[in-house]
Parts: C-alpha cells; sequence; structure tokens
C-alpha cells in the first residue's frame, strides 16, 4: 500500500505541475492580491531608487537583499518576481490539495483492502459455527468466559 500511495502523490503532483489551477477564490482574492501590491515597490527600490538600498523590507520575507538584483534587465525582475508570487500564493492550496487528496486515497485504499481481503475472515471469525463466533457469543452473553461454565453450548 506504501508504493501505490507514493504513486499516487507522485500522480497528484504531476496534475498540479500541469494544470496550475484552483478554484479557490480565497487565491485571488487574498493571496495573489496583497503579494502582487508590494511588487511595484519592491521593483522601485531595485531599479529605481536613488539611495540604492541594499535591503528591502518585504512582507512575509523580512529585510530582503537587493542589492544583487541590479544587474538584471527590468523585464526579467517583474517576471522572475511574479513567478516567485505566484509559486508562494498558490503553494498553500497545492499542499492542501495533496493532503486532501492522499488522505481520500488512504481511506479508499483501506476500505478496499477490508473489503476484498478480508471481509471473509472477519464474517467467519464473527459468525463461526457451533457458538464460537463473536456475535453468536454476544447473543447468548458469553464474554471472555471459558465455554465449560456453559453447558448449554456443547453441541451446538
Amino acid at each position: 500500500m506504501n508504493e501505490q500511495s507514493m504513486k499516487q502523490l507522485i500522480k497528484i503532483l504531476e496534475m498540479e505541475k500541469l494544470s496550475d489551477y484552483t478554484c479557490n477564490p480565497e487565491y485571488m482574492k487574498k493571496d495573489w492580491s496583497l503579494k502582487t501590491a508590494t511588487q511595484a515597490s519592491f521593483l522601485h527600490a531595485v531599479l529605481h531608487d536613488k539611495e540604492n538600498p541594499e535591503y528591502f523590507e518585504l512582507d512575509g520575507f523580512g529585510n530582503v537583499q537587493i542589492s544583487h538584483l541590479r544587474k538584471y534587465q527590468a523585464h526579467l525582475l517583474e517576471h522572475a518576481c511574479t513567478m516567485k508570487l505566484r509559486i508562494l500564493s498558490y503553494w498553500p492550496f497545492v499542499l492542501q490539495r495533496l493532503v486532501d487528496n492522499l488522505g481520500m486515497h488512504l481511506n479508499l485504499s483501506v476500505r478496499y483492502l477490508v473489503n476484498t481481503k478480508f471481509k471473509s475472515e472477519i464474517v467467519a471469525k464473527m459468525l463461526a459455527p457451533r457458538g464460537g463466533g463473536v456475535v453468536e457469543r454476544m447473543l447468548l452473553g458469553i464474554g471472555d468466559q471459558d465455554e465449560e461454565q456453559f453447558p448449554a453450548l456443547e453441541g451446538v
């Protein structure tokens, strides 16, 4: 089952890489909008700030060193910043779906295992003939006591 779970997890990750899609409204409303609001001030600090600061205070990251970024062209910095912000905004939703999908896969796998592999064994133990089954013992009021105390079960 461990190998099947790993295959399922890899399959889910491949789907995420391929689709890059979420229908969760929190992504656009909250995360993406908040992170892109800081992009303009970040790019301004890197490209146009006359004081040439070495660090920039970026929400969620703290002080970020930006002095080494000045050697890159503006369009490359903008694309890199956009990509980083999109990944950071999208990643919590990917993690949530990974956990949800893997949990559902494990639930389904355990159910399949119980229903196909162990069902006959469980039923045989529960309804064993001659008074040995758990259900019959419960109905007759027999717990873990010795059967010799209940002569009525002999020959049943």
